[in-house]
C-alpha cells in the first residue's frame, strides 16, 4: 500500500511540474507574440503613405487596411502594391473625405459599397464599407444583396480565409485580428473565416482561390477545408469562364508570386484542383487521364500525372500548353484504345475548352499550335531539310516549342535524353552560322524589289516564298543581285 502511494505521489508531482511548465510556455509564447505584433504595428505605420494617413484622420471612426497588404507585411515585411481598405464608414462619407484629400475617384459601386481611387503617384486603392452579404442558392460569386454594418467581426466573416481577414487601423497604428488570422499566418495555415461548408457553398470561386493561395503563400489547408471544398466542388459551374481563366492563369505562375511561394506551386495548385474535384469541370479531358496507362519504356506516370509533371518542369511562358499538351489522349484512348493522333484531337479539345473560358484568341491559337506540333520529330527521324524548313517557317515560335518539348520529355522519364531538343538546337546554330534567312524579312529582296520587276498581287507573295525556300537549301543565294537574277529567269508557269 505504501509503495502504491509513493508511486502515485511521484506521478502527481510529475504532472504538476508538466502543467506549470506548460503554463509558463504559453505565457512566454503569448508575451513574445504580443511583442511581435507591436513591432509589426510600428513597422507598418512607417510604410503607410502620408496621404493615406491624412485620409484616415478625416473620420471619427477607424479606417483599416485589410487583406493581402497586411498579410504580406506580416509574412516578410513587403506589402502588396494595391491597397484594400475597409471601415464602418458609408461610401457616401468616404467619397466626401476623398474630395478633401486630393485622391482621384476612378469608379464606385453603391450596390457593393465600394469605391476605387488613386493618389497623385498612381497608386491604386479600393475601399469597401463594412458589410454583411447574402448569397443566392448555388455558388455564384456575386452576393444577392449587401447590408452595411459597423461590426468588424461581421465584415471579417464575409471574407474567405482567416489570413485575409486581418485588419490594420491606420489612425491608431495597430493590428486588429477578430478571427485569429495572425496565428494562421504565423503557422502557415489556410483556414476559412467560418465553418468551411458555409464559405464554399455560397461562392464557387473560393475553390480556386483555395488552390491558388495554398501555392502562392505555401500554406497548408486544414482537413476540414479540403473536405468542404470537395463537397461543394460542383459550385465551380456557377462561376463565369472569365473568372476561372483569370484564376487559372494565376495558378500557372503561383510559384513566382512571392519570394516565399511554393517553388512547385504551379504543380501543386493544379493537383489541388484535382484533389477537391474542380478540375473535372474545367478540363474534364485532363482529369480523365487519371489511371490511363502509358508505354512503360517511355513513361513513368499515367496520363494525368504526366500532364502535371510537364507543367512542373515547364518554363512560365509555355505552362498553359504544358498542362494541355496531352489533353487529347483520354479522348482517343477511350474511343480507340490507343493514343494515335492525340495531338490533333488535343487541338480540338483545347480550342473548345479555352474558348469556353473566354481566353484571348491569341492565347488559344498559340496554345493550339504548340499542342499540334509537340510530337513533331519526337523520334529524331525527320530529314534535316524538312526540320530546317519547319524551323525557318515558324522561327518566332520555335524557342517556346523547344521549351514544351523539353518539359514533355522530362515528365516522361528522367532517364530520357533530350534528343529532339539537342538536334534542333544544333540545326538552328548551323543555320545561324551559315546566315540562312529565318524569316521572309531576312531575304535580300522584298516586295518592292519584285514589283520593280513587274510582278503584281499574289505573284509577289508566291515568289518571295519560293525564294525563301531556295535560300534555306542554299544560303549563299541570299544576295540581292543573285535573287533578282533568279526571278528574271523564272519560267512563266512558276506562279
Amino acid at each position: 500500500m505504501k509503495k502504491i502511494t509513493e508511486k502515485t505521489c511521484k506521478k502527481q508531482n510529475k504532472e504538476k511540474k508538466l502543467l506549470i511548465f506548460s503554463i509558463i510556455l504559453i505565457y512566454f509564447t503569448l508575451f513574445f507574440e504580443k511583442k511581435q505584433v507591436i513591432c509589426y504595428n510600428n513597422f507598418m505605420l512607417a510604410k503607410i503613405s502620408p496621404s493615406l494617413k491624412r485620409l484616415a484622420s478625416k473620420f471619427d471612426k477607424p479606417l483599416y487596411i485589410v487583406g493581402g497588404y497586411v498579410r504580406g507585411m506580416l509574412i516578410d515585411g513587403v506589402p502588396s502594391h494595391d491597397v484594400d481598405l475597409a471601415g464602418p464608414i458609408t461610401s457616401g462619407e468616404f467619397l466626401r473625405a476623398l474630395s478633401e484629400t486630393g485622391f482621384t475617384v476612378r469608379a464606385e459601386s453603391p450596390r457593393t459599397h465600394t469605391v476605387m481611387f488613386t493618389d497623385d503617384n498612381g497608386a491604386k486603392y479600393e475601399f469597401t464599407s463594412f458589410r454583411k452579404e447574402v448569397y443566392p442558392e448555388g455558388g455564384g460569386h456575386s452576393p444577392e444583396f449587401t447590408e452595411f454594418t459597423e461590426d468588424i467581426r461581421e465584415d471579417a466573416l464575409r471574407r474567405d480565409f482567416k489570413c485575409n481577414a486581418v485588419y490594420y487601423d491606420i489612425k491608431n497604428g495597430e493590428i486588429v485580428d477578430p478571427l485569429k488570422g495572425v496565428w494562421d499566418i504565423k503557422y502557415k495555415i489556410l483556414d476559412t473565416v467560418k465553418e468551411p461548408a458555409k464559405v464554399f457553398e455560397s461562392d464557387g470561386l473560393r475553390l480556386l482561390r483555395l488552390a491558388r493561395f495554398s501555392a502562392e503563400l505555401d500554406f497548408t489547408p486544414t482537413e476540414d477545408v479540403i473536405k468542404a471544398a470537395t463537397l461543394y466542388a460542383d459550385n465551380i459551374k456557377d462561376i463565369s469562364g472569365e473568372r476561372i481563366y483569370d484564376e487559372l492563369c494565376r495558378m500557372l505562375v503561383s510559384d513566382t508570386r512571392f519570394p516565399y511561394s511554393d517553388k512547385a506551386g504551379h504543380y501543386h495548385s493544379l493537383k489541388m484542383c484535382q484533389k477537391i474535384g474542380v478540375l473535372k469541370y474545367i478540363f474534364p479531358e485532363i482529369s480523365l487521364g487519371e489511371g490511363l496507362p502509358q508505354r512503360k519504356d517511355f513513361h513513368k506516370y499515367d496520363v494525368l500525372e504526366h500532364s502535371f509533371r510537364a507543367l512542373l518542369y515547364s518554363d512560365p511562358s509555355v505552362r498553359l500548353a504544358a498542362l494541355l499538351h496531352d489533353v487529347g489522349k483520354s479522348v482517343v484512348y477511350l474511343r480507340d484504345g490507343m493514343y494515335h493522333f492525340h495531338a490533333k484531337e488535343g487541338v480540338r479539345v483545347a480550342r473548345e475548352r479555352l474558348s469556353a473560358l473566354k481566353a484571348p484568341k491569341r492565347v488559344i491559337e498559340d496554345t493550339c499550335w504548340l499542342i499540334l506540333w509537340h510530337m513533331y520529330d519526337l523520334k529524331v527521324d525527320e530529314p534535316d531539310h524538312d526540320v530546317k524548313r519547319f524551323i525557318a517557317s515558324n522561327y518566332e515560335k520555335i524557342d517556346r516549342l523547344l521549351l514544351l518539348k523539353e518539359a514533355d520529355i522530362k515528365a516522361s522519364s528522367v532517364d530520357l535524353v533530350l534528343l529532339t531538343v539537342v538536334r534542333w538546337k544544333k540545326l538552328i546554330a548551323e543555320m545561324q552560322q551559315s546566315l540562312t534567312p529565318l524569316a521572309l524579312k531576312e531575304l535580300a529582296v522584298d516586295g518592292e524589289d519584285l514589283e520593280k520587276l513587274g510582278l503584281r498581287g499574289r505573284l509577289v507573295g508566291v515568289t518571295l516564298k519560293r525564294l525563301f525556300e531556295m535560300t534555306l537549301d542554299d544560303p549563299s543565294l541570299n544576295k540581292k543581285e543573285t535573287l533578282i537574277e533568279i526571278v528574271k529567269n523564272f519560267e512563266d508557269d512558276f506562279a
